[in-house]
């Protein structure tokens, strides 16, 4: 290989390296909000039930 090219290839190995990096890292933190995303639409499912429940409850007694 022509020795002019080779800083240039290692400065693009390195960025490509880089890139792969950041992807990874992109990766791992959608999963983990997707994740966070879930739980909070089952704690808000469970408030709402829980709300509806003692809602219920409540409103028999008055009765």
């Amino acid at each position: 290989m022509n020795g002019e090219h080779a800083p240039r290839l290692e400065r693009i190995e390195k960025r490509v390296d880089e890139l792969h990096d950041k992807m990874d890292e992109l990766a791992e933190t959608e999963a983990e909000n997707s994740t966070d995303i879930v739980w909070l639409k089952w704690a808000v499912r469970g408030l709402v039930a829980s709300a509806a429940g003692l809602g219920g409850v409540a409103w028999s007694g008055l009765t």
